[in-house]
């Protein structure tokens, strides 16, 4: 018997209540697993970017604000 079969014995068997509980999990793992895909999609992609010559980055390369510098969230062009 396989999984699928041995599950809708069981749900034949269950309360309309605890099926309901079923299916919420079971539309949790549906989601939880596009969820997956679309990060492994959008890391694939990114990963297309760059290459494996690209620099390491670290904290010495963050330089201070400068002074009179635009910051988006200062950019009026974006402001409504």
């Amino acid at each position: 018997m396989s999984s699928k079969e041995v599950l809708m014995q069981a749900l034949d068997e269950l309360p309309e209540t605890q099926v309901k509980t079923l299916l919420d999990f079971a539309e949790f793992l549906r989601f939880r697993r596009e969820h997956q895909l679309w990060t492994d999609f959008g890391a694939l992609l990114l990963g297309g970017h760059y290459g494996a010559d690209e620099p390491e980055y670290t904290e010495a390369d963050i330089k201070p604000d400068t002074p009179g510098a635009r910051h988006l969230s200062r950019d009026t062009h974006f402001r409504r």
